[in-house]
């Protein structure tokens, strides 16, 4: 277990492997253009805002409900806690970030659970177009959780 463990987290952390999470950085950008970032301090201010304010409320809140969902084989409350992750993400680039991250994401570790009917029926709902496919909502089983939850932290 703690071999498999090491090999999918020096997987996802392995810098060949472009899963986009650190090609969106939540609105930093323009924080620096306007000079509102610009110092270690500033820096250090936002990193804790967003992780405190946005992550803890929002995305990481929906992953432990997402968890749950799918540890129950509840697939509806997936979808619905999906169309709520997407009605939560209000700019269009947090959205497509969100969307693209989680896409990857399944991708990877999808093939280490193949034999969870909820993987099944999600691959099947991306396929029909049918989910939003957000990164924190993704299924996974209980084999990857710890793996998953050091993944989806964006720009950690």
């Amino acid at each position: 277990m703690q071999e498999a463990f090491l090999g999918r987290l020096l997987h996802l952390a392995d810098p060949a492997l472009p899963i986009g999470g650190y090609t969106h950085s939540n609105g930093l950008e323009t924080y620096v253009q306007n000079g509102m970032v610009c110092d270690k301090a500033s820096a250090d201010q936002y990193v804790r805002h967003n992780l405190w304010y946005n992550l803890k409320y929002n995305d990481a809140a929906l992953m432990k409900l997402a968890y749950d969902a799918t540890a129950q084989e509840n697939i509806a409350e997936l979808i619905l806690l999906d169309q709520e992750c997407n009605a939560l993400k209000g700019p269009m680039e947090i959205r497509q970030g969100s969307q693209k991250l989680g896409l990857r994401l399944y991708k990877i570790f999808s093939r280490y659970s193949k034999e969870h009917t909820v993987v099944e029926q999600w691959e099947q709902l991306i396929k029909q177009k049918q989910t939003y496919n957000h990164y924190c909502i993704i299924p996974h089983s209980a084999l990857e959780k710890d793996v998953y939850l050091l993944s989806v932290i964006p720009n950690a």
